[in-house]
């Protein structure tokens, strides 16, 4: 009870000595606590945990100037993250003297933030290659707990095309997000690398609280090493095939191993080993009339470099030929009533096709005959006493010349 009174003075006459203008003066020491919910802090740069009960509202920080501090409203200078059962206070420079904590205080633990160590790279080279990407991250004060910081650490990995021209990937954006799963320190995500060949910029973001920090790679990504054709059957009796051609010849050919699952009708699934032979692969599988087959997997093999590498493969399907459908019987008494409805049908087709030219010759007759009755009998001759006017005697008179008119004369 005495310490208490004691504490409360000390406070009384630190607030007195303030209202009356004087510098305050950090004579304190910084562990000293008055109440449960006052402390003292010393000048300087300020970074702690203020722990609250579970479910309660944040907390409101009262300054040794009366000055109040809330979640959603603070100076510039201030920092806060609130989170379940905490609030994450930072600041610049923390006036020095008597704080207060309003709220269901629990107490108060010092917080150095977070620390993203940099990513161990894998070294994927091929498309469909599925590689496991890890980082460490810690918490250097250790004042929280492994849910607390697994809850509030969130990383995430993704591709970007780096737009090169004749890359297969140029007219490609970003692969959607990838979670970073924390197991303690260590955060880790197993992720297949894109599907199409090219540059790649590789980048990973790491946040929590007031910290972040981002990490990139480049990235150049091979085609696959083998071409998958799943010709059409040339009819329902010929079967199925996958054919896979290695085009590569860097690879290990002993190595290569491609592992088929089949998917069926009805959920059924086979599955198929195969090895290439001269560089080629193929599975031949019996057609099921009307139903599709869906064909998934992966293959193995080592690279020029030594090293294992295990590649997801497109998923192909193979479509089944229907079956030829079969002729319907034939009905004798049917195809004997046919011809005569067809002759029926002809007989009608062909009169009315004739009718308009029989019309049109009629007209036509009687068009010409009314002409050659308009014309005369006989037809108009000339007299022949009638003198005929040449039309050209091939003789000029010219009466220029005096000989001309005695010629005529």
């Amino acid at each position: 009870m005495a310490a208490i009174k004691a504490s409360l003075g000390l406070a009384a006459l630190c607030l007195a000595s303030q209202a009356l203008g004087a510098e305050p003066k950090d004579t304190l020491p910084q562990s000293l606590l008055y109440l449960q919910n006052v402390f003292h802090l010393p000048k300087g740069p300020y970074y702690q945990v203020l722990r609250r009960k579970s479910g309660s509202d944040s907390l409101i920080l009262v300054g040794p100037d009366g000055n109040k501090f809330y979640r959603d409203r603070h100076p510039d200078t201030v920092d806060w993250y609130s989170a379940p059962g905490m609030d994450i206070v930072r600041m610049a420079s923390a006036r020095p003297g008597p704080w207060q904590a309003i709220g269901e205080f629990t107490g108060r633990y010092p917080f150095k933030g977070f620390t993203f160590g940099a990513p161990a790279w894998p070294n994927p080279r091929y498309v469909g290659e599925q590689t496991e990407l890890c980082q460490q991250i810690a918490e250097p004060a250790g004042s929280l707990s492994a849910a607390e910081f697994t809850r509030l650490v969130d990383a995430r990995t993704w591709f970007t095309s780096s737009h090169v021209g004749k890359d297969d990937n140029f007219a490609f954006g970003s692969t959607a997000k990838v979670h970073l799963k924390g197991l303690g320190g260590r955060y880790c995500a197993t992720l297949n690398v894109p599907t199409l060949a090219g540059h790649y910029q590789w980048s990973l973001r790491d946040s929590a609280v007031f910290d972040s920090q981002e990490f990139t790679q480049e990235l150049l990504l091979k085609p696959l090493p083998l071409t998958i054709d799943t010709p059409l059957p040339q009819d329902d009796l010929s079967p199925l095939i996958y054919r896979a051609t290695l085009n590569d010849d860097t690879l290990d050919l002993q190595s290569v191993r491609i592992a088929l699952t089949l998917h069926l009708a009805n959920n059924q699934q086979v599955k198929r080993i195969l090895r290439p032979v001269n560089g080629v692969a193929e599975l031949r599988y019996l057609q099921t009339p009307g139903h599709a087959i869906t064909v998934s997997g992966k293959v193995d093999f080592i690279d020029a470099e030594g090293t294992a590498r295990e590649l997801q493969l497109p998923e192909r399907t193979l479509v089944s030929v229907p079956p030829p459908k079969p002729k319907p019987p034939v009905d004798p008494q049917a195809e004997a009533a046919k011809p005569a409805a067809n002759s029926g049908f002809s007989a009608w087709w062909l009169l009315f096709a004739l009718v308009p030219v029989i019309f049109g010759t009629l007209w036509w007759w009687l068009r010409a005959r009314k002409r050659q009755e308009a014309l005369p009998t006989e037809e108009a001759q000339l007299p022949e006493s009638q003198p005929q006017t040449p039309e050209n005697d091939g003789f000029l008179l010219d009466l220029s010349r005096p000989d001309d008119v005695d010629e005529k004369n």
